[in-house]
């Protein structure tokens, strides 16, 4: 079967006005009657430049949603012929391999002289623009070019939750910005108990309206990792995170056991552009930062869990519910009836992150479950190994040999923290999977809200850098 891909541009707009270093004399996109269109740029440069900064974005769209798949900021003149400094920038080497491809009017030598046209027209809109890996959808692409680093962080909100908590105290919690917009931002917390454990949650996020896009996210326990650098080597965000602690809060970093009376005094601290991360590029964030002596005992919560058989007649779905008892754990029960043995089920299950109306794809896979069962020696990609790990853990029951038939039993299961994998973060998640025989004919399809309130044990990292 042969894809056709087409791609249609909605907007396309240029900003280079005003500019003391730019002239735009020419942007504009032509939509002909036979849907084709052209697309094209003239710029003047007005000054010589001898740093040229390249910051570009590809999102996903989704009304007001926009999920980030690629981004970076280089610095081209420096690392523009530099393969060995491109080699750690995945996004940056697409970037350029891509413009040397379809405009590689953009790409001129260092530095740039005065009068010099980036001259790009006529460039048809066509499907060999579409990069292998994006599938259809609404997208939306940014690209900035500029000569020096712009970079200014402002903070828009800045809030501590520290009451009522019974190891510490907030005394102060503020951000003040003065009328030449400068920020100054402060905490101090006092230890009312002796603390030998101390865990450590932190996440940083790209914030598009109401949606959330995870770049990096994780969890230690400080006293046993902070200072064993065998196991920071395994946890790059972690690893990142001490050292820009050490780095602008070294007060943060203090020795264990901490003890009765001691205080955290961060005040003082200005808000500028040295506190911007090398690989952060202009946009909206959201961070947050949790400090905590002890687990959560609840790790997790089923929000909402709906099964069906959709009235086929290969199975019949007996019961589907959750128990929720004021002092114990969540227990849920499916109870399923195939009422014709079959050899061929196709499963196919997808894992979203979740936050108000914006969902974000974390995993997703799909396999037939008896030809996994009959050959040990297939490959099976790292989702589905994941996902028959925890079958085989929690309700091995559910593993049977095919042809498959009969009862399907998996009742009383508690929600503990066996179901959590290790490296889940924190949050909001919807899940969904569904099971179907060989003429498509729906097994059971269950789709669930949940959250994940236990921080994850293995700090493993989650990222996705530009």
């Amino acid at each position: 079967m042969v894809h056709l891909k087409v791609i249609f541009l909605k907007r396309f707009q240029c900003v280079g006005q005003p500019y003391e270093i730019t002239k735009l004399h020419y942007c504009h996109l032509e939509t002909y009657r036979n849907g084709t269109q052209v697309a094209g740029v003239v710029v003047e440069i007005l000054k010589n430049l001898q740093k040229v900064y390249v910051t570009g974005g590809l999102y996903t769209q989704y009304f007001r949603t926009r999920t980030q798949l690629l981004a970076t900021s280089i610095e081209y003149c420096q690392q523009g012929n530099n393969n060995q400094l491109l080699m750690g920038n995945a996004a940056a080497k697409f970037t350029l391999d891509y413009a040397q491809q379809h405009l590689p009017q953009l790409l001129t030598d260092c530095p740039v002289q005065v009068g010099h046209l980036f001259n790009i027209t006529g460039v048809r809109i066509s499907d060999s623009m579409i990069p292998v890996f994006v599938i259809p959808g609404t997208y939306y692409v940014e690209l900035r070019i500029y000569s020096k680093r712009n970079q200014t962080v402002f903070l828009k909100r800045f809030q501590c939750v520290g009451q009522p908590y019974e190891i510490s105290k907030l005394h102060y919690c503020q951000m003040e910005t003065f009328r030449n917009g400068t920020q100054v931002a402060g905490v101090v917390v006092e230890i009312l108990n002796n603390l030998h454990k101390i865990f450590v949650t932190g996440g940083l996020y790209t914030q598009y309206f109401r949606s959330r896009t995870q770049l990096l996210a994780t969890s230690i326990e400080y006293c046993q990792q902070g200072n064993n650098n065998q196991l920071l080597m395994k946890n790059a965000v972690a690893k990142f995170a001490l050292e820009y602690a050490q780095q602008h809060f070294p007060q943060l970093l203090t020795d264990c056991p901490l003890k009765v009376g001691q205080v955290f005094n961060i005040t003082g601290v200005r808000i500028d552009d040295s506190l911007i991360p090398a690989f952060v590029i202009p946009g909206t964030y959201y961070v947050e930062l949790r400090i905590y002596n002890k687990r959560n005992q609840t790790p997790l919560l089923i929000k909402r869990l709906d099964c069906t058989d959709e009235q086929s007649k290969a199975s019949m779905l007996i019961q589907c519910t959750v128990h929720t008892c004021r002092n114990e754990p969540q227990t849920v029960n499916v109870l399923l009836d195939i009422l014709e043995p079959t050899s061929k089920v196709v499963v196919a299950l997808n894992l979203y992150t979740q936050y108000y109306k914006s969902k974000n794809l974390l995993y997703g896979t799909s396999f037939e479950y008896c030809e996994l069962t009959k050959n040990a020696n297939i490959q099976i990609n790292p989702v589905t190994r994941i996902a028959l790990n925890i079958a085989q853990e929690n309700f091995p029951q559910v593993l049977k040999q095919c042809p498959l038939s009969g009862l399907i039993n998996v009742t009383g299961l508690v929600m503990n923290s066996k179901l959590v994998p290790p490296y889940a973060p924190q949050g909001s998640y919807y899940f969904n999977i569904r099971a179907a025989n060989k003429r498509n004919q729906t097994i059971i399809s269950c789709t669930s809200e949940f959250q994940i309130l236990q921080k994850p044990l293995l700090t493993r990292t989650l990222s996705m850098l530009g």
